[in-house]
């Protein structure tokens, strides 16, 4: 009977140990803080107020007015990169490496268009503003709106 015991203590002990170590609670995924959505607020207002001048772009670029073209992307699209980043800076660890891929991504297609103007080239320019809209709202789909 003493045998029995002991191993039935044993046998108990490990289903304890067993039970306890897969009863865990799961971690809860990160949140955003109200300090984190402070700073997204910052830099929101002017991303979407860029994006909202995306159509002139895209009216230049119908209109062939490659001078104009130039103009909007050096002028209004000049201090986007730097926004989009220090936004980027403040979301959480795999939002913040997707946003900076995009603004990557959207840039390249900024730069493309801006060769398209210089090359007079209707169609990579129409090309490469289709592709900059789809990066720029993948950015802005990467942006919480509340915790």
């Amino acid at each position: 009977m003493l045998r029995y015991r002991s191993f039935l203590a044993l046998v108990l002990a490990l289903v304890t140990v067993f039970v306890v170590s897969c009863a865990t609670p799961t971690a809860q995924p990160p949140l955003y803080d109200q300090s984190k959505l402070a700073q997204v607020k910052i830099f929101l207002p002017t991303i979407l107020a860029t994006r909202d001048r995306m159509p002139e772009l895209e009216d230049l670029i119908e209109e062939r007015d490659w001078v104009f073209v130039g103009n909007f992307i050096h002028g209004p699209l000049g201090d986007l990169r730097r926004q989009m980043k220090s936004l980027a800076r403040n979301l959480l660890p795999p939002d913040e490496k997707a946003a900076i891929a995009a603004t990557d991504k959207l840039f390249k297609d900024i730069v493309a268009i801006d060769a398209a103007a210089e090359a007079n080239s209707y169609a990579q320019a129409a090309v490469s503003y289709k592709a900059a809209i789809k990066d720029f709202d993948s950015f802005l789909d990467l942006i919480p709106t509340k915790g």
